[in-house]
């Protein structure tokens, strides 16, 4: 069974003293991909802020890139394989209660550039995409498809957000059926095959995860002889000391409980499995 911990938010404003903080005692035990945002915008409004106070509210962008002591940081990580990189929104701006991608502009050019930026700054192949809020809009997943991405979600996609083909068709046929019986309990089990690109699903850990539902959903996806993907935020777990509980005592968990059974991964490897 593979396991991967997508962590996303990390952009410009990320100090490698939070990941450090979070990770830091892990790295040598599972790999975490970081979902990163390309060029975060300064106007970024979190629960917990990604922007610093002086300068949320700028109308203005960040390439992560132009971090160098973050750069260094993650390049460093990426050398010991603690990480993987994948893409994050463009610039993660929720424009009238719309998140980035679900809104029915043309992100094409938004993609292609996002992407080019994050290879070009850490020399790595980008293949996995996360969306802002885990949603999109036909047109947000069509320029992420034309890209060559796989997609990481949190339950799956309506018909209408999705280019349409036979297969994404039926993957969503699927995913019906999958919710009509666990009631949105559990997360499909596999990785869905769209004919264009792949999409897997996530447990999403939040502010209201318990210890007790992690495993659940674990032992679900083991006795169905599938794969997990877990999606967290650094910056909760750097701030929230109970969600940050939660978290380890998961992670020790299946290290303790399920070792032998279990391999962790970067993102990409879940779609290479199957």
């Amino acid at each position: 069974m593979l396991v991967a911990i997508r962590d996303d938010d990390i952009c410009y404003f990320t100090k490698p003293e939070q990941l450090q903080f979070v990770y830091g005692q892990y790295w040598d035990t599972y790999p975490v991909t970081l979902s990163v945002i390309p060029f975060v915008d300064g106007r970024n409004k979190t629960k917990l802020t990604l922007v610093p106070p002086q300068i949320l509210g700028t109308p203005k962008q960040y390439p992560v890139g132009q971090n160098e002591k973050l750069l260094t940081y993650l390049k460093e990580q990426l050398e010991n394989k603690h990480i993987g990189i994948s893409m994050h929104g463009y610039c993660h701006l929720t424009e009238n209660g719309i998140p980035e991608f679900e809104s029915d502009q043309d992100f094409s050019k938004k993609v292609l550039d996002g992407k080019r930026h994050l290879e070009e700054a850490f020399g790595v192949e980008i293949k996995v995409f996360t969306p802002p809020n885990n949603s999109m809009s036909r047109k947000g997943a069509k320029a992420v498809i034309d890209a060559g991405m796989n997609v990481v979600m949190a339950y799956g996609f309506y018909p209408w957000e999705r280019p349409i083909n036979y297969k994404t068709f039926m993957s969503f046929l699927t995913l019906c059926m999958h919710h009509l019986k666990y009631k949105r309990a559990y997360p499909y089990p596999k990785a869905l095959d769209c004919g264009t690109h792949k999409e897997h699903a996530c447990v999403v850990l939040h502010e209201k995860t318990t210890l007790e539902h992690l495993k659940q959903q674990f032992e679900f996806l083991r006795n169905k002889n599938a794969n997990m993907c877990i999606a967290v935020h650094y910056v909760g777990l750097y701030h929230l000391s109970a969600l940050r509980k939660v978290f380890n005592g998961f992670m020790d968990y299946l290290l303790s409980n399920h070792k032998q059974d279990i391999q962790f991964v970067t993102a990409d490897k879940l779609f290479e499995a199957q």
